[in-house]
């Protein structure tokens, strides 16, 4: 499974953004996926659930965003993509990327895809919507 690090702090997380308008939650995760990590493939249209975490805002403020979490069957990870100079990404299994991760609900969202695809190495996690007012994710 593909992880990434945050553009601030540099935590491992998984890809995630803003849906923008007319896109679904699915096709904001997948083109958060390109943007953020070089990755394209088949994107899941079914979330796996959801997980919540406080969102830092750039004005400092905190806000509860709600994520989709989507999968996506990775068919291809570009050489060059938008963020590619603001991000690291390691592939690992599910058991190293838990042991990385902060949010607490992602555990059982990782044995979901697990119990739905099997091996998952060529598989990543999309945060497909932070809601609540504006987020959308991979």
């Amino acid at each position: 499974m593909l992880l990434i690090t945050s553009r601030g702090a540099g935590r491992w997380v998984i890809p995630k953004g803003w849906i923008e308008d007319g896109a679904s939650a699915a096709q904001a995760a997948a083109q958060e996926a390109f943007e953020e990590a070089g990755i394209t493939g088949l994107i899941d249209e079914t979330p796996l659930g959801s997980f919540e975490y406080s969102k830092r805002l750039g004005s400092g403020a905190k806000k509860l965003a709600v994520v989709e979490v989507f999968a996506l069957r990775v068919e291809k990870q570009r050489k060059r993509w938008p963020e590619r100079a603001e991000r690291r990404f390691k592939w690992m299994d599910v058991p190293s990327a838990l042991n990385l991760l902060e949010y607490p609900g992602m555990a059982a969202l990782f044995q979901t895809l697990v119990e739905i695809h099997g091996n998952v190495r060529n598989y990543t996690y999309l945060n497909g919507a932070l809601g609540g007012a504006d987020l959308a994710g991979i």
